[in-house]
Parts: structure tokens; C-alpha cells; sequence
């Protein structure tokens, strides 16, 4: 019965605060009428950890090791059998420093060859793990601002529309913080338009 289960430790702390790409662990004490459970663990988070390690420490406890590799809120749904253990879904809140790294942001798309003022130009963003957390922001420049559409395709790729009103627009597509902390560096994707035109300008 997961009533015969707690949170240990840091785990059991309202104060804890996993640190970013550090080890951290959840310890749960199985009490000897718990039964055989097992222990399921699920997470949520805006990228949750790769790989959690659950293991029995042979103590009358068992551990789900992690590693953030993002800051910010943590949900970690802790059953024993079918039922929740007391103090689930855990909570938590990771801090630190977050590392991005734009060369692991991949761009696609026959946007890349040009495009045709006032047809969309459509272009295939895909962020991995490794790139750090989002979100995905595109700015343009140019005589006159594109009209510009994201959309989420699934984990980590996304989907950029323009349209463009003008020859010689540029597009920056960056991952940041927030959009008044923009990334040191920038995915810079150049979007030339043909020579031919479908309106006037």
C-alpha cells in the first residue's frame, strides 16, 4: 500500500532546490507492509531529464536519481502498485544558470533557397535537448517586417511561416530565455527573395 511509503531526505524538504545539469535524488522509504508496489515514476517539465535511474538500495528504501538539464518547475508523479505515495505529485524547482548552444538547432525547409513576395516561405526549426530550454523566438528585418507564424510540430521542432511583403528580408531564429533576454548568439538565417515578384512594391 503506497500509505506505507514516504518521502526522504531532500525530497521531503518544501525548501528543496535541484540545481541545474547537477545530480540530484529522491529517496522513498518502503515501510514493511508497502507490499511489492512497484514504484512508477513519471516527469513533467519543459525538458524533462533524459534518463531517471530508479533503483532499490536494499536498505528498506529506493532512490529515482535525475539530472535537470533545465531551471524551472519539476512535476514528479510517484506511484506505488496503482496508487500515488503520500506527497505526490513531488513538486520541485530547479535553479541555476541556464547553457544553451544554438549549433545544435537545426533549420530546414525550401525557405532556405529564396522565396516569392507574397507566397509563405515555410521553414522546419529542430531543437535538440542539448540546445537548452526555449523558447523559439524569429525576428526579421527589412524594409517591411514579414508577417510571421510559429507552430509546434512535436518535441523539440517547430514550424516558421512568413510572408513576405519585400525583396531582401533576413530572419534571426534564437532560442532565449525571454523575450527580454535574448540569446549571446543567434541562429542567423539569410532569406533572399527572387527577383520575381507577385505584387507590387
Amino acid at each position: 500500500m503506497a500509505s506505507h511509503c514516504s518521502l526522504m531526505g531532500s525530497a521531503a524538504d518544501p525548501a528543496w532546490r535541484p540545481e541545474y545539469k547537477q545530480p540530484a535524488e529522491i529517496k522513498i522509504k518502503i515501510g514493511d507492509k508497502a507490499g511489492d508496489g512497484p514504484l512508477h515514476v513519471r516527469t513533467k517539465a519543459q525538458l524533462p531529464p533524459k534518463e531517471l535511474e530508479v533503483g532499490d538500495n536494499g536498505d528498506g528504501t529506493m532512490s529515482v536519481k535525475f539530472t535537470p538539464i533545465c531551471v524551472g518547475k519539476h512535476t514528479f508523479e510517484l506511484t506505488w502498485g496503482e496508487e500515488a505515495i503520500p506527497g505526490a505529485p513531488l513538486e520541485v524547482t530547479v535553479v541555476g544558470e541556464v547553457e544553451r548552444d544554438p549549433s545544435f538547432v537545426k533549420v530546414s525547409g525550401d525557405g532556405l533557397n529564396g522565396g516569392v513576395v507574397g507566397t509563405p516561405v515555410v521553414l522546419t526549426v529542430e531543437a535538440q535537448d542539448d540546445a537548452g530550454p526555449g523558447p523559439l523566438q524569429v525576428e526579421a528585418d527589412g524594409p517591411t517586417p514579414p508577417t510571421i507564424q510559429l507552430g509546434k510540430l512535436g518535441s523539440g521542432k517547430y514550424s516558421v511561416t512568413l510572408m513576405m511583403k519585400r525583396k531582401g528580408h533576413s530572419i534571426a531564429g534564437l532560442m532565449s530565455e525571454g523575450a527580454d533576454k535574448p540569446m549571446s548568439k543567434s541562429l542567423v538565417i539569410l532569406c533572399p527573395l527572387q527577383r520575381r515578384a507577385t505584387m507590387n512594391h
